[in-house]
């Protein structure tokens, strides 16, 4: 269930977006959920539901936060199981910036563009 650490991360993000904004900048906020691991399944398996039935159920409780905390009403809130979320994380021919491929070969950090297939 969401608990007050995710509250007080997606107001954070809502006030610098806000900021942001009011500076002139071009924001995109996004938000969402993660429905993939084996914490998941095991979850679901418990519960003798699949994980996609678990997953939406808890979506549902995260994206209701949205009005109750005041979020911005543009927010995108997005879930890995999303279609459009599936497709982009499996775009074949990603282009990457030659400098991030250099900062990604010289810190242990994923570097990944994601490709706007909305």
């Amino acid at each position: 269930d969401p608990h007050i650490g995710f509250a007080m991360e997606f107001i954070r993000a809502d006030m610098i977006a806000r900021y942001k904004k009011i500076q002139g900048f071009d924001v995109f906020f996004n938000t969402g959920t993660d429905e993939h691991g084996l914490k998941i399944f095991k979850k679901a398996e418990e519960r003798g539901i699949s994980p996609q039935e678990y997953v939406d159920e808890y979506a549902d409780k995260f994206k209701a936060l949205i009005p109750l905390l005041g979020i911005s009403p543009d927010v995108v809130f997005t879930r890995t199981t999303d279609e459009h979320h599936i497709k982009s994380a499996q775009y074949p021919e990603l282009q990457f910036d030659p400098l991030l491929v250099v900062l990604h070969d010289l810190y242990p950090t994923v570097v990944f563009v994601q490709p706007n297939l909305h």
